[in-house]
């Protein structure tokens, strides 16, 4: 990334784009010290935006059979963010 402006700006929409998905933090959360996983779906959500800002005139990154078109925010970042409450299935 070339351009700091732009980094910043597309780390404030990703900031954004997880704190509107993700459940209420409780009111002692320090938001200067959020929890991992919302930073970690900040990054990731960052990578995404970056993706989609740069793909080709025909909508889709890659060549031949590998080609894929990015979403905004997909089901691993959502599942970062709130993930599936329940208990673990063992056989």
């Amino acid at each position: 990334m070339r351009n700091l402006e732009t980094l910043g700006l597309i780390l404030g929409v990703a900031r954004n784009d997880v704190l509107a998905y993700a459940p209420a933090q409780p009111a002692d959360t320090d938001p200067e010290n959020p929890p991992d996983n919302l930073v970690l779906a900040q990054l990731m959500q960052a990578k995404n935006l970056l993706a989609a800002g740069t793909v080709s005139s025909a909508g889709d990154i890659g060549e031949g059979a590998f080609v894929f078109t990015p979403r905004p925010m997909d089901k691993t970042i959502k599942g970062i963010i709130r993930p599936r409450i329940g208990r673990p299935r063992a056989f």
